[in-house]
């Protein structure tokens, strides 16, 4: 079940809030010089006309009044704007992380979506001309998933695929990429590494999924995984074929019975 998305934006209620207060201020500080002009002019009705003092030292009065009144609000105006400010650097640093999520990673197992991974990949075979090393590509599919999703419910299939992910991602080493290839199929990239190695990382994943028990609301779910492997050769221009054969080993796995590695 997805999420619902908040709506609410900071943003607008930064705008709904700058406007409030400074529609706030600009009354306060009408009344204010309203109330200082009355009385001013009150202490020079009041005062000794004839006595020029007297109205400068009241006028000075006035004026100092208005500067501390423009110093206030300027100073409030500054704090309100630096507030607004930082409220929406990191509104922005928000939708931005956001935004990089949507666009590199599977939103449901936070792993890497199959488009930055071959971005990656194309990377990495570049790399690997340049340095003269193998690059091998495992290819995992989830045995029987569907039926997974037909027992219990798309929610729990959910669970059980990031449980999945989660076992993977913990097995492989700092630099080896893993991406959700398509619904229930998990693509791995395993840099410096031969056929044989990649499929005893494989067995690995394989035993380890095998051998776990993943508990949902009160129900034990036991789940296997079937693996077909490749290898992209030393100065390889071309990794597709490497997918392909990826995939036709995949599919001869599943043929011998699933929960096995090829």
């Amino acid at each position: 079940m997805k999420k619902k998305q908040n709506t609410k934006n900071p943003i607008r209620y930064a705008i709904y809030i700058f406007l409030g207060l400074t529609i706030c201020l600009i009354i306060f500080s009408i009344f204010l010089f309203f109330r200082t002009k009355t009385n001013f002019l009150y202490n020079i009705v009041s005062s000794d006309i004839g006595n020029p003092n007297e109205i400068i030292n009241h006028f000075n009065g006035l004026i100092n009044n208005i500067f501390l009144l423009n110093l206030l609000i300027t100073s409030l105006l500054a704090i309100i704007i630096s507030f607004l400010y930082s409220l929406i650097r990191s509104y922005a640093k928000s939708k931005l992380t956001d935004l990089k999520e949507a666009a590199f990673f599977d939103p449901l197992t936070s792993l890497l979506n199959r488009k930055s991974f071959l971005n990656t990949l194309f990377l990495e075979v570049k790399r690997a001309s340049r340095n003269n090393y193998a690059i091998s590509l495992v290819l995992g599919n989830i045995d029987d998933f569907s039926a997974v999703n037909t027992k219990y419910g798309d929610d729990i299939g959910d669970i059980v695929l990031k449980d999945i992910s989660a076992i993977i991602k913990t097995t492989l080493r700092r630099h080896d990429q893993v991406c959700r290839w398509k619904l229930d199929d998990f693509m791995i990239m395993l840099p410096e590494t031969s056929i044989q190695g990649a499929r005893t990382t494989a067995e690995k994943i394989r035993k380890k999924i095998s051998d776990h028990t993943i508990m949902i609301k009160g129900n034990s779910i036991k789940v296997t995984m079937s693996f077909g492997t490749s290898v992209i050769e030393v100065n390889s221009n071309n990794f597709n074929e490497s997918l392909e054969k990826a995939e036709e080993q995949l599919e001869a796995a599943k043929n011998d019975g699933k929960n096995t590695v090829k």
